[in-house]
């Protein structure tokens, strides 16, 4: 079977991980070192995910459709159907990058006339959509801020308005007394 149609029925098991390292060893090193360094660091943002909202599910969501592409001759409803299952696979390399990616296979320096020009650019186009995504989820959340912001001014403001009139209310009371 194709690699996409055995990714969706890998597991967190034993065997499921030896399964994923036998797949991801048929990548090219540096290919293989890029992506276990990006496990290692997604890793490390979902250890802090009490700070920064972003747990292992929510990376995976975001990078799932990313580092695990679709062959262009794929169905795309294929691919969203089996999303969930695509997540949990990317959710496995995150959290076992230590087990799958062993030592031995990294490289301390890559030769850059080994990496393909083509991978570059579709990196960098990637990256570039990435980025612009994220800018704009950036530019609607600021948005949304100052929405709110405008919206608790405003609370501020009536809840001022009402303590003064209970004031007012309070002092005409005691003097009718």
């Amino acid at each position: 079977k194709q690699w996409y149609q055995r990714r969706v029925a890998i597991t967190a098991g034993t065997e499921g991980l030896q399964e994923l390292k036998f797949h991801l060893n048929k990548i090219p090193i540096p290919n293989y070192n890029s992506l276990r360094t990006l496990c290692v660091f997604l890793y490390k943002v979902q250890a802090l995910s009490d700070y920064n909202r972003m747990d292992v599910n929510n990376l995976a969501i975001v990078f799932a459709p990313t580092i695990i592409k679709r062959s262009n001759d794929q169905d795309l409803s294929l691919e969203m159907s089996d999303m969930t299952k695509l997540k949990k696979v990317v959710e496995i390399m995150f959290l076992e990058h230590q087990t799958i990616f062993p030592e031995e296979k990294i490289q301390d320096s890559i030769d850059i006339d080994e990496i393909d020009h083509e991978s570059l650019k579709n990196l960098y186009s990637v990256l570039t959509i990435k980025f612009e995504v994220l800018k704009n989820e950036l530019s609607s959340k600021e948005q949304e801020v100052c929405r709110l912001q405008e919206k608790l001014d405003e609370a501020n403001k009536n809840n001022e308005d009402l303590n003064r009139r209970l004031q007012q209310t309070q002092q005409n009371e005691i003097n009718r007394s």
